[in-house]
């Protein structure tokens, strides 16, 4: 069964590779969805996986980028979409 977050990030998060590391993350442990920058010095992170996967992803987040300071701001689940694969979009597309 799977799992769908999003997860909205504020801090460190521009200019630092933040989208790259969440992407090469998420690539590496077979989850699927999407990061973007947003305006404001904000990203968001939608991810889908199993119950596990989010559990450790959310654990990744928090204290798995050495280096940055980020908090997440906000997350919430959603209904799972049945994504394959994980990308880097721009800050106009998929505007939740």
């Amino acid at each position: 069964m799977s799992q769908r977050f999003r997860f909205r990030l504020s801090g460190e998060v521009q200019g630092v590779n933040l989208r790259r590391n969440i992407a090469a993350y998420a690539t590496v442990h077979g989850l699927a969805g999407w990061v973007r920058n947003d305006p404001g010095m904000l990203v968001t992170v939608e991810v889908e996986g199993t119950p596990e996967a989010m559990v450790a992803f959310r654990h990744w987040l928090e204290s798995g980028l050495p280096g940055l300071r980020i908090s997440i701001q906000g997350s919430e689940a959603l209904e799972p979409e049945g994504a394959r694969r994980f990308e880097i979009v721009r800050w106009w597309h998929r505007l939740a």
